[in-house]
């Protein structure tokens, strides 16, 4: 039951890196003009996604966590930092438009 709980926090940290990278990310771009800005934001995306599917491979085959609750808990945070990105871009934006 420990290995559960062990997999499902290396999960929510990988999770929690990989929203905090995205995060940093977009904020270091937001300046740079349009065109930049996508070819960085969608090139980090693939980078981050590439790695991410590394480290969680990694995770699984080396280290013999548990499957389930290492994808479970790097989906969940996963899915909750998309809806933060989306919604700090969206704050943003919106600052910038409406001052």
């Amino acid at each position: 039951m420990e290995d559960i709980w062990i997999s499902l926090m290396v999960g929510v940290g990988l999770g929690g890196g990989y929203t905090g990278v995205g995060l940093w990310g977009v904020r270091r771009a937001w300046h740079w003009s349009m065109s930049r800005f996508v070819r960085w934001v969608i090139g980090g995306m693939l980078v981050r996604m590439i790695g991410a599917l590394v480290v969680l491979a990694v995770c699984i085959k080396v280290l013999a966590l548990h499957t389930a609750a290492l994808v479970g808990g790097f989906g969940g945070v996963f899915v909750l930092g998309l809806v933060l990105e989306i919604w700090s871009w969206h704050r943003t934006a919106l600052q910038q438009t409406h001052g």
